[in-house]
């Protein structure tokens, strides 16, 4: 893919977002706007030289709201069938349950948010994605990872709510890289996770982080 394609392409993903979701912030001090931070997600990838149209598209819509209406008439009509199976991979391993997805029997016929629900989900079908749709997803953990790790993140956590997101960011950037089949994008899906593990040992070296682990 050309780089005027995929400046074509990246700036279709900001027009839709804008459409759908403009004006929506991230609970952080600086209320980051959703759209700035999906750019911030696409330049990861772009930074490495990623050419993958379903993995930027998929990234780059990685806050767009899941639902079939948005994937059958927006991602799909727009960028094809392959970006939108990407973006429904990468999207149902966050959120889509089935009866034995969960860690118990949650409430709810197909959406749980649970953390460790969404984790457990992640750890089974994480490594199994397309290499488009674990780019997207690492790419994305590298980006919030950064984020917790220093001063961006959201105004009410706490020390140990940010160490625990961190640590299951970790936990499943180091399982997509470990157990995920190779790909032409391993190289680009190995180097974001590793920048994901760089900023969670970074954040763990803080002496209030230290008393934690101890416990």
């Amino acid at each position: 893919m050309s780089f005027k394609i995929m400046k074509s392409v990246v700036e279709e993903c900001e027009r839709l977002l804008e459409t759908r979701i403009g004006g929506l912030c991230y609970p952080n001090q600086q209320l980051t706007n959703l759209t700035d931070l999906s750019k911030n997600v696409t330049k990861k990838l772009l930074n490495r030289h990623c050419k993958d149209k379903s993995a930027l598209v998929a990234a780059a819509l990685g806050d767009l709201p899941f639902t079939k209406s948005n994937l059958t008439r927006l991602v799909q009509p727009v960028f094809g069938k392959q970006v939108a199976s990407a973006w429904k991979e990468m999207n149902e391993a966050k959120v889509y349950k089935k009866s034995d997805d969960c860690v118990d029997n949650c409430i709810g016929l197909n959406l749980c948010y649970d953390k460790d629900c969404v984790q457990k989900r992640l750890a089974a079908k994480g490594p199994a994605m397309s290499g488009s749709a674990r780019a997207a997803l690492v790419a994305w953990f590298s980006v919030l990872s950064h984020m917790i790790a220093g001063e961006e993140y959201p105004r009410n956590w706490s020390i140990e709510d940010r160490y625990d997101y961190l640590r299951r960011l970790k936990e499943t950037s180091v399982n997509i890289m470990t157990h995920g089949k190779k790909c032409s994008l391993t190289p680009t899906i190995n180097s974001l996770a590793k920048e994901v593990v760089k900023n969670v040992n970074r954040f763990n070296r803080q002496p209030e982080v230290k008393r934690i682990i101890k416990k």
